[in-house]
């Protein structure tokens, strides 16, 4: 406890008093919430049933008379979330695949399962039969989320959650809507009574991260909206759906995702969630309209707090960006419903997050990945790509606070990183990527960023795709500039304020950085007509010997991309087709290494590494088109 005391300065220093006392309260509440839980779970006395919920809220209404009253309720049309190229036949198909219990979830392969284990990893028991890959029925309090320590992979918790989030319900709900096959109801059904056998409340690994809680509930209510006229659901099912919807909702109420001040994508989908469920619940009592214009403020809150004023997430990813984008798309709709105001500034805004998703795409189905990506959504859909597809991006665009700045053309899309970073951020999202670059020509990617891989699962996977070793820059010994820790979800980045450079122009970019000690890292990309030209070169801060130390320099290649070699010339392929010719005086050579462009997902690619003593002269890559 003594030697954690320096840590609780820090923590103190940074929040302010006022900010301290709040989270010295919420754990408090917390705390006792727990003590009075903990054995009620166990003892199967948490469930709510219809009277519990109508002595709190001193309603006296009949089930069957609050069931009409929200199925005749408006919700949002459902074009606003269901992409308009979506065809009939992919809908029933998709849905077809979810009547039979087969899912395919963050990496996992199309799985089967003869009866679906809520609680199990089973993309690892795919992989591997003897791994222990169930989730213990714990409190949800006691499930531990260990770390694996080697390249063998451990049982990954998000993939029940995963799975328990039930986007899939929204397609089923969509094939009912286009063929009235009773089938689809049924298998709602019988989903949600399975998981509610197997899932008491507070019981068991999809208790365990309110984010995810919130998410299902989400998913609840869409899917609600799609079977509520089903004549095969029984008014008992739906007494037993709502009130389970109501166990969510008493859930979150008490597990705020709310550590210190820097607030996450956690925190802002528990609010999404509860948003949805303040609505389901508003027929019950006024008293729900209070809590949604309480939720509603913390979600305009969060959105001032967590995206820049450019537009921006900041988590320093680009995934979780989107993600914190649908979520502020779905605070747009369900204020429309309530009525709620939502500003001009905050419209802005949002499109300013949309413009920013439009200048990441890289290419025809590609957006630039930086920090993690754990294919995040809210829905089946994700945010809808007609929201931004159409936005017009060209030039050279600079995203100060984020950290990246851009350069479109017709033919290319280059990006570039910079060291841009506040306290007030978390950190858990960022990589060892300042200088980083990726490059796509006619819509195919080339340089990329390495992308994430997994996260609990194995704290060396994890590293490796954090790792400035794989990212498109150049380190010193390949060593982290930031170092890696036990904790996988932090990086002491140091506080940094993004400047425009005047190496720059409209058809350049210049990042440089000094995270490593005593020296200072630069990089600039210069493009002309046919020719990009990437310059790297180092200066000391002090006098010091750095004789003994190297310079790496590493591009990860997509992995559609052949190279072949000839001499110092590097001869780039794709499809056959030659796109680009690479020369240089530094001694590249190739090597294997990985790609990972979803979570669960990595994939054999080229890299193109180069080594040399330090210097501090002017290193040149020409990139030929």
């Amino acid at each position: 406890m003594i030697e954690k005391l320096p840590h609780y300065f820090k923590k103190i220093a940074q929040l302010g008093p006022k900010k301290t006392a709040e989270v010295i309260q919420n754990r408090f509440a917390n705390t006792l919430y727990q003590w009075r839980q903990r054995k009620r779970a166990f003892n199967n006395q948490i469930a709510a049933n219809w009277q519990l919920i109508c002595h709190e809220y001193a309603n006296n209404e009949s089930f069957d008379f609050f069931l009409q009253r929200i199925k005749n309720t408006d919700f949002v049309d459902e074009r606003k979330i269901i992409p308009a190229t979506t065809t009939r036949d992919e809908i029933i198909k998709s849905a077809d695949l979810f009547v039979n219990n087969c899912f395919d979830l963050l990496g996992s392969g199309t799985f089967h399962f003869s009866v679906i284990n809520w609680h199990q990893d089973f993309r690892l028991h795919a992989q591997n039969q003897y791994a222990q890959t169930d989730f213990p029925l714990l409190y949800y309090k006691d499930i531990a989320i260990n770390n694996g320590i080697t390249d063998q992979l451990v049982k990954d918790i998000k993939i029940p959650w995963e799975l328990s989030r039930f986007q899939h319900l929204i397609v089923l709900g969509k094939a009912y809507a286009l063929t009235g096959d009773e089938k689809y109801p049924q298998t709602f059904m019988h989903q949600i009574n399975d998981w509610i056998e197997h899932n008491p409340p507070l019981l068991g690994s999809n208790w365990v991260c309110p984010m995810d809680v919130a998410i299902r509930s989400l998913n609840w209510i869409w899917a609600f909206q799609y079977f509520k006229k089903s004549s095969v659901i029984t008014l008992a099912f739906w007494e037993k759906f709502i009130c389970s919807l109501y166990d969510h909702f008493d859930y979150l109420e008490h597990n705020w995702e709310i550590y210190d001040s820097r607030t996450s994508n956690h925190y802002f989908s528990d609010l999404i969630g509860y948003f949805y469920l303040c609505y389901f619940f508003q027929p019950l009592s006024e008293e729900m309209l209070r809590k949604a214009v309480w939720c509603h403020d913390q979600l305009l809150h969060e959105f001032d707090k967590q995206v820049f004023h450019e537009g921006t997430s900041y988590e320093g990813s680009t995934s979780y960006h989107q993600l914190i984008t649908e979520i502020v798309y779905h605070t747009q709709l369900m204020s429309d419903l309530f009525g709620f105001n939502v500003s001009a500034e905050h419209t802005q805004k949002f499109d300013r997050m949309l413009e920013f998703i439009a200048w990441c795409k890289s290419a025809d189905n590609a957006s630039v990945q930086i920090g993690d990506n754990d294919s995040g959504k809210i829905i089946y859909w994700g945010l809808p790509t007609a929201l931004y597809e159409n936005k017009k991006c060209s030039g050279k665009k600079e995203y100060s606070r984020f950290g990246v700045s851009f350069i479109k053309t017709e033919r290319l899309h280059i990006s570039l990183r910079h060291h841009a970073y506040e306290h007030s951020q978390p950190s858990g999202h960022f990589h060892n990527d300042v200088g980083s670059m990726t490059l796509a020509i006619d819509g195919t990617e080339i340089f990329v960023d390495p992308g994430s891989f997994v996260y609990t699962p194995s704290a060396l996977w994890r590293n490796r795709f954090r790792s400035v070793a794989v990212h498109n820059a150049v380190s010193l010994n390949q060593q982290e500039p930031i170092a890696f820790d036990e904790r996988l979800f932090a990086l002491e980045l140091p506080e940094k304020k993004f400047i425009s450079s005047v190496h720059a122009n409209e058809q350049s970019l210049y990042a440089q950085h000094e995270l490593y000690k005593n020296v200072r890292f630069c990089r600039k990309i210069d493009l002309s007509i046919q020719e990009l030209l990437i310059t790297d070169w180092c200066q000391k801060t002090q006098l010091n010997d750095l004789s003994h130390e190297e310079l790496v320099w590493n591009f990860t290649i997509h992995p559609t991309i052949d190279i072949v070699q000839n001499n110092h010339e590097f001869i780039f392929f794709h499809e056959q087709k030659k796109i680009m010719v690479v020369h240089s005086s530094l001694n590249f050579i190739l090597q294997r290494g990985w790609f990972s462009p979803a979570y669960g997902t990595k994939i054999s690619c080229l890299q193109l590494i180069a080594r040399l003593p330090f210097n501090c002269q002017q290193h040149e890559i020409r990139c030929l088109l």
